[in-house]
């Protein structure tokens, strides 16, 4: 269990360093912050210990676990059954938990992007969620790496035309990128 987790934390971690950063930036005292479970979430956690007065609102045991911690953050586990394999809630709870909640900005990674701007997970009740997720933020960035871009997966969970941006690493395709930027998508490198 810890070793898959802590394997997926370690591939591309120069790029989620790189997005975690970026991510990070977008943040301001005082404002509620949902992320979901994936390990490009987790690297902006790590970027937001030296935030000032925020809220974050986590489906990952990883990243409450990490900032609890903090003086200065509060933290909100949405609750639920702990996924089997990976370390992070789900379920009806958590689903209701979110549809309960607003947040001012969110993070949420993806399993792949399709050239379109689609945005899929593979596990199709993890995209439900995710989905759930995206609808309860003013402004949601969608975080993904190199590897996830030109991809298609399962379950198409958002469409990044609806979202405030993507942001990814500096090795993504950039003829994607550009047919993202020449359809009005937002795109943070």
């Amino acid at each position: 269990f810890e070793f898959n987790f802590l394997k997926r934390v370690r591939q591309n971690d120069s790029s989620k360093e790189e997005i975690g950063s970026k991510a990070a930036d977008l943040v301001q005292p005082n404002q509620t912050v949902m992320m979901d479970s994936g390990t490009t979430t987790l690297a902006i956690a790590h970027h937001l210990k030296d935030k000032d007065a925020i809220t974050l609102i986590t489906t990952s045991l990883p990243i409450a676990s990490m900032m609890q911690s903090y003086e200065h953050i509060r933290i909100l586990l949405l609750g639920g059954f702990v996924r089997k394999g990976t370390p992070d809630m789900i379920g009806p709870i958590t689903e209701s938990n979110l549809e309960n909640l607003h947040a001012n900005i969110a993070f949420v990674g993806a399993d792949a992007i399709d050239a379109k701007g689609n945005v899929y997970n593979d596990v199709p009740h993890i995209g439900r969620m995710l989905g759930i997720m995206v609808k309860a933020a003013d402004k949601v960035y969608i975080v993904a790496d190199n590897t996830k871009i030109g991809k298609t997966s399962l379950m198409r969970f958002c469409k990044l035309a609806d979202v405030e941006a993507l942001i990814t690493d500096s090795k993504s395709d950039k003829s994607i990128l550009t047919g993202f930027r020449r359809t009005g998508i937002k795109v943070i490198v």
